[in-house]
């Protein structure tokens, strides 16, 4: 009697024949056919026979099947196979970033904001595929405050209004500005998302809970948003597979968005183009403005055009600039030889286990960079490959189709690798490589088998800045620090439209890119603003700035990845990563009004660039500011000739009571850094205190980029305001 396990298999339900009403009936009549193909017994054991467990067609279309590994083979050639994998023990946990996050349903930020119910986050994006599970308002209650959405579900083609729920509250879609310019439009009038992104972005943000999540078995658990039970409100602004968009299309979201009374504007989208912007040129930074001129929130993205300095796109001072970084988690597969497992990473999502193939390793094949010498590859058979290009090595290795490759690398692969989900690879440390190749070389019959789709927690360090991520300082407005903060943004799994037949299987995706990273920073915005209504949108900023971490799961400094490894600065990371349950209380915050943004522009622009901004001409200019009340510093040296800079903040006790606070002052090489005064003492809660920073540069030579830290910490108390101090040389201007 063959051995048989449990597996669960990925179809592609579009191949159904039309002989069948349901997939239910077409998964039965393949496995039944195994049944008569064994001959086996009828008296045989039930339990151990060949049958089909359950069938699925929401969160994936396939079903789970008890066969063995020759049955599995022939499934493996029927009409509208996928993939298969096998079934594994199953722990409840998250299988996105929040948990990375240290959010906990026991304490802190979730429970603190009701997990962000009715808050609404408006996504500016290219819209959304509303029957995704993961915008099911199970467990959620009708919208409440009524009085308040001013907003409206929008129907179109293949959009009904009808499809909107107490989760998916609000629909519209804009392409007027995309009409003008083109000359033909290939997509349906409606929110609906035919991109992806935008389906992707607001499941992050306020995705609702969808057990058995994965991407072909890679990160399995249950997926969730950062705030779950937040309200998605979507405005899409972003058309066609080729994700095209206009300015004036975005604004007009955004104005509907603010009309609509959001609490929260995610705009996971840069600006293309390497020119400088003026903010008075700048149509973001304007309806950002009314934005928080309306108590809204912004968040965007820094761009994906690293790892070089001042590539920052969206240094506008009153939104929350995010960059991005990866989380604790990587997927991988284990090789087995001769009694010995080897562990590298691998994004494979085809067949899940290739078993006892013979190792090879040829000098002239296993350089892996030629499709057409890999044609030379026997099949049915594991090529080892020299240490090389690995991108180069991954493109000749899918092209050529060979069953299996080893490839070496002396860290861990980059995200190109990562992505590419169709390579048959396992990528080992040069370290392992030694015994794969003396196995190769010296075994008479070497054999090796492979597990792919494994995913491994913990992993170590993490987050670390990647090189895809575009660098500070902002060229746009050089006088405010940015970006803000870092959140997580490197192949994360979220919700996504089934366009083809990975997605239709799966419903989600595994993305990267610092727009992955702004709907991370929009659910804690959401949260914050749950907890705290009252707070301002400077007022959340500041709560998130102040309390980011500084480093990593090995309580080391944050490193960012360029051409080498190394520490991070305040222009690759921000402050840090966010850390929303410590956000919840950070003692101290550095407020803001829209009326200190605009004695600030009085101070730089003339009368009608500042007009531009805030779209009125009634305003006041008598108390221009050479500076903002903003929770970090940045200042720009060319000689020790220049006079010292100096910094007024602000700080607002948003603790319990009363307290007392002692400056603690990380000062860099060549740098003289005054705090004044040096402590702070509030008598009760919401009182403020003000103190100043002065900056000198003590050295002879032209000033290099370095960075130290203000730190404010409570005497008998938990808190530490944290505020970066970057001191950068005046030559990238």
């Amino acid at each position: 009697m063959p051995k048989r396990s449990t597996y669960i298999v990925y179809m592609d339900k579009s191949l159904m024949p039309k002989a069948y009403t349901s997939p239910y009936y077409w998964y039965s009549s393949i496995i039944d056919s195994f049944k008569f193909t064994n001959h086996e017994s009828p008296y045989s054991n039930l339990s151990s026979s060949p049958s089909l467990l359950y069938t699925c067609d929401n969160a994936l279309h396939g079903f789970s099947v008890f066969i063995s590994l020759d049955e599995l083979e022939i499934l493996n050639k029927s009409l509208g196979f996928i993939s298969a994998c096998a079934d594994k023990p199953y722990k409840l946990t998250t299988t996105s970033s929040p948990e990375f996050l240290s959010l906990k349903s026991s304490t802190g930020l979730w429970p603190a904001s009701n997990y962000g119910k009715d808050v609404i986050i408006g996504f500016i994006d290219s819209g959304i595929w509303p029957e995704h599970p993961s915008f099911k308002d199970d467990g959620l209650i009708a919208y409440k405050n009524s009085s308040k959405w001013k907003g409206m579900c929008e129907g179109g083609k293949q959009f009904n209004s009808s499809m909107c729920n107490s989760k998916l509250i609000g629909v519209r879609y804009f392409n007027a500005g995309l009409k003008r310019g083109a000359r033909f439009l290939p997509f349906e009038e409606s929110a609906r998302d035919t991109t992806g992104h935008g389906t992707l972005v607001s499941s992050i943000a306020a995705g609702n809970y969808v057990n058995g999540a994965s991407y072909f078995g890679h990160a399995e658990g249950t997926a969730k948003g950062v705030a779950p039970y937040a309200k998605i409100a979507v405005y899409k602004v972003v058309w066609g597979v080729d994700e095209r968009s206009t300015t004036s299309d975005i604004i007009a979201g955004m104005d509907k968005a603010i009309a609509d009374a959001v609490d929260v504007i995610c705009i996971s989208m840069a600006p293309t183009g390497h020119e400088r912007v003026q903010l008075s040129n700048d149509p973001l930074a304007k309806a950002s403005f009314s934005a928080i001129n309306k108590g809204i929130t912004v968040t965007t993205v820094i761009g994906n055009e690293g790892p070089n300095l001042a590539t920052l796109k969206n240094g506008i001072p009153w939104v929350l600039t995010v960059t991005s970084g990866n989380i604790d988690q990587w997927f991988g597969a284990t090789l087995t030889m001769s009694g010995l497992n080897i562990t590298g990473w691998a994004t494979f999502t085809g067949k899940a286990m290739l078993e006892n193939l013979p190792l090879v390793y040829n000098e002239t094949l296993s350089r892996c960079n030629s499709q057409y010498l890999l044609y030379e590859v026997p099949s049915d058979t594991i090529l080892l490959c020299d240490i090389g290009n690995l991108d180069l090595q991954v493109k000749s290795i899918v092209t050529s189709h060979i069953t299996g490759a080893i490839l070496i690398s002396n860290g861990p692969p980059n995200l190109s690798f990562r992505e590419d989900f169709r390579c048959p690879c396992l990528v080992v440390r040069s370290t392992d490589a030694r015994e794969l190749l003396s196995y190769a070389r010296n075994s008479d019959k070497p054999l090796v088998s492979k597990e792919f789709r494994q995913t491994f927690m913990n992993s170590k360090p993490a987050p670390v800045v990647p090189p895809f991520a575009s660098r500070g300082p902002s060229l746009d407005f050089p006088w405010i620090l940015k970006p803000d903060a870092m959140a997580p943004g490197e192949l994360i799994l979220a919700a996504s439209v089934p366009n083809d037949a990975a997605t239709k299987m799966g419903s989600f995706e595994l993305v990267s890119g610092t727009s992955f990273a702004c709907p991370h920073a929009a659910g804690v915005v959401a949260l914050l603003k749950g907890a705290h209504p009252e707070w301002s949108p400077a007022a959340i900023k500041s709560a998130i700035i102040t309390t980011a971490n500084t480093v990593d799961n090995t309580l080391k400094p944050i490193q960012e990845m360029s051409v080498e490894i190394g520490i991070s600065s305040p222009i690759d990371m921000g402050v840090g990563q966010i850390d929303p349950n410590k956000a919840l209380d950070p003692g101290l915050i550095y407020d803001l009004t829209p009326q200190d943004y605009i004695n600030r522009l009085c101070s730089l622009l003339q009368k009608h660039e500042i007009e531009l901004i805030i779209r009125s001409g009634n305003y006041d200019c008598s108390n221009p500011l050479s500076d903002l009340n903003y929770p970090s510093f940045i200042s720009f040296y060319q000689n020790s000739r220049m006079r010292p800079e100096k910094f007024k903040r602000t700080v607002t006790n948003v603790g319990k009571g009363a307290t007392i606070y002692k400056a603690l002052v990380t000062t860099p090489e060549n740098y003289d850094i005054t705090i004044s005064p040096m402590t702070l003492v509030f008598s009760k809660k919401y009182e403020k205190q003000s103190y100043t920073v002065t900056i000198i540069y003590k050295g002879n030579d032209h000033p290099k980029l370095t960075f130290g830290e203000l730190e404010w910490v409570e005497e008998n108390g938990d808190h530490n305001v944290r505020s970066p101090i970057m001191l950068h040389p005046a030559t990238v201007f």
